[in-house]
């Protein structure tokens, strides 16, 4: 009955179906761990998220996979030809592409823009380069362009580009290795037993002839971890995940080995080829196995889970972002927890520079289906927040209104009536701005509020999570991955193992001179790469010419310079409150961690006048004030530039 009921069901791919749907039959399909979508006419829609891609090279790799499919048809898309068929539960979509990374990344993205599968593999042979026998499986953890790098005066240096299958996927490789049952999967299966292991491998557009030639003896130079060479991974990779940000999808390379680098004979390629493609195949389609029946969401929808998302974040995820991994936890941890007492309210706090808007962006991306509607305020200024705030009915589909006051009211009943939004105001600089800023949500604890605020006073607005400057080890990581030196998706704990010691430890020095701010590593990194210069010389260069280096824009995600914001930050402290003024440009000359307030009294002998330029320059961060120790801290390019200022 159960299959008669999917039968009936499930007519067309993602097809809606309007059926009689009984309690009874409800109860059945319930009781099969089955979920589906009800509506309030008992329909029920079908999510097209069962879909998963799988991409081969050549023609043997393509018939060991549509060899696992039934009822296939053909489908045409921009010119290239799919074989589409069932696999279980599963509806898979094939292509044979041809070789080649270019051609792998083109069709990687025509496939995901086509099909908007939730899992896509690459499926194929390769060469095994070290720790496999003939006929072996490799999911691969990640792959190394090999062929990456820049000529210089004494010969070529590497710079990698890294690829990675997904968290997820690599963990489900890891997962049917250990079941050890997956060889029951390879079709035409003979007396031989071959191993599986998720490893490194690497990429290039060269075919590798042998082990005496001189790209093998720079893979094993460079990259010696990785266990098998192929041709496709780089540019499957990197369109998986320039699409991870909006589809989501989860992606794996796994490679049957069908030769080996050292002992190639045609005669082997000619036997292995064919078995190594169908154990990759088998592997696979383990994994498939495994992953389990695709799930249909089977329980009543709310109005918010059939709305479309609702987002108009004005950034791109960062690649370069780098850290803050607790900071996002904990962030996460008191944004979704019940009943808060801050009423899902949180303020990212800091100095101009230290990444509180990277911050928020990377949460907004990282937990984006945690929301239904993420929705970004740019809070400068009391009325820039109300015009944005206003400027939401556009986003929200609201009707326009022409007076500012209709549109913040149709904005703020929506907040009201809504579930499960995320709304950041971003950049409400002082204490004065933040509570304009929240003044305008109405008092519901239905949504979540995020704020990115200067001010160290955040009162009862939000909860506080501070966001500090970098240590030297995260610093240098951005610093490298900034320059291009390393590959962005190279995990942190192994970029130093892509350096020269001796650069590594110059990357930190950097970093340490320009006290852990992201914004002045971002841009120093962008001039080492612009510029072409080694990190020796830029460290050598900014000792030298600290103030014109802080003037260097690197045209990237930030819009101002290290100098220009601090300069503005200064006439926006001074306009306010003039002493304020005096006591930073006092600091600016003073050693900066740990300056005693009793040296201010030279500036005024009215306690109660001090009190009051401290709290504005901790209104935007300019200093941290000890109150036990009665100290002021200040940030040393903070000092730098209020120095320059002075000088001018």
């Amino acid at each position: 009955m159960f299959k008669t009921l999917l039968d009936q069901i499930l007519p067309k791919w993602g097809k809606k179906a309007n059926t009689d749907f009984s309690l009874e039959k409800k109860k059945q399909v319930q009781e099969k761990n089955d979920v589906l979508f009800y509506d309030e006419n008992n329909d029920m829609s079908i999510s097209n998220s069962l879909q998963a891609v799988i991409i081969t090279a050549i023609e043997f790799e393509f018939n060991a996979i549509v060899a696992h499919i039934s009822d296939r048809d053909e489908e045409k898309h921009k010119g290239t030809l799919y074989e589409v068929g069932k696999f279980g539960y599963w509806r898979i979509a094939v292509v044979q592409i041809g070789m080649g990374d270019s051609r792998a990344a083109l069709e990687t993205e025509r496939a995901i823009e086509y099909f908007k599968p939730s899992h896509v593999f690459f499926v194929g042979v390769a060469g095994g380069i070290k720790d496999v026998k003939l006929g072996d499986v490799i999911a691969a953890t990640k792959v190394y362009g090999y062929e990456f790098g820049k000529v210089v005066d004494d010969g070529f240096k590497t710079r990698p580009e890294i690829g990675q299958s997904t968290y997820a996927m690599m963990q489900r490789g890891q997962s049917v290795v250990r079941d050890k049952k997956w060889h029951k999967w390879i079709k035409d299966k003979d007396d031989y037993t071959p191993n599986a292991l998720v490893k490194p491998i690497v990429a290039g557009e060269k075919v590798v002839a042998s082990v005496r030639s001189a790209i093998y003896q720079g893979i094993r130079n460079h990259y010696n971890d990785a266990v098998a060479v192929e041709m496709e991974g780089i540019g499957f990779l990197t369109a998986i995940h320039a699409n991870l940000g909006t589809q989501g999808v989860e992606a794996i390379i796994i490679r049957g080995i069908s030769d080996l680098l050292a002992g190639k004979s045609p005669e082997e390629d000619e036997q292995w080829q064919p078995r190594a493609a169908r154990h990759a195949a088998g592997f696979a389609f383990a994994m498939l196995y495994k992953l389990g029946k695709p799930k249909l969401y089977l329980n009543r929808k709310t109005a918010s889970e059939s709305a479309p998302k609702i987002s108009n974040l004005p950034l791109h995820r960062n690649r370069f972002f780098t850290g803050r991994t607790d900071t996002l936890e904990n962030l996460h941890n008191i944004l979704k927890k019940e009943n808060s007492v801050a009423l899902y309210s949180v303020a990212l706090n800091g100095i101009g520079g230290v990444g509180k808007t990277q911050t928020a962006i990377e949460y907004a991306y990282r937990y984006y289906d945690d929301y239904q509607a993420i929705l970004w305020v740019l809070g400068d200024g009391e009325e820039t927040v109300r015009n944005n705030f206003a400027k939401l009915t556009n986003v929200l589909g609201l009707p326009k209104l022409e007076k500012q006051e209709d549109a913040i009211a149709a904005v703020r009943n929506w907040l009201n009536t809504h579930d499960d939004w995320l709304l950041v105001i971003d950049n409400a600089e002082t204490a004065k701005e933040l509570k304009a800023a929240n003044d305008l949500i109405p008092p519901t604890s239905r949504g979540r509020r995020l704020f990115t605020t200067r001010t160290q006073a955040t009162g009862h607005v939000a909860e506080s999570i501070e966001i500090d400057c970098l240590e030297e080890i995260t610093g240098g990581t951005l610093l490298v991955r900034r320059a291009k030196l390393v590959d962005w998706r190279l995990p942190m704990e192994e970029v130093p193992t892509m350096l020269k010691k001796q650069d590594w430890q110059t990357a930190q020095n950097i970093s340490e001179e320009l006290g852990g701010l992201p914004l002045a590593i971002d841009q120093a990194g962008a001039y080492v790469e612009q510029i072409g210069l080694s990190l020796n010389d830029y460290l050598s260069h900014y000792h030298d010419y600290t103030s014109q280096m802080l003037k260097f824009e690197s045209q990237g995600l930030y819009p101002r310079s290290v100098y220009v914001t601090f300069q503005m930050a200064l006439e926006k402290v001074e306009k306010r409150e003039p002493l304020a003024g005096d006591v930073l440009r006092m600091c600016a000359f003073l050693h900066p961690d740990g300056i005693p307030e009793e040296l201010f009294n030279t500036l005024s002998d009215n306690p109660l006048l001090l009190d009051s330029a401290i709290a504005v320059l901790n209104d935007y961060s300019l200093v941290k004030r000890i109150p036990e120790q009665r100290l002021l801290t200040v940030h040393r390019v903070v000092q730098e530039v209020v120095k320059e200022v002075c000088d001018e």
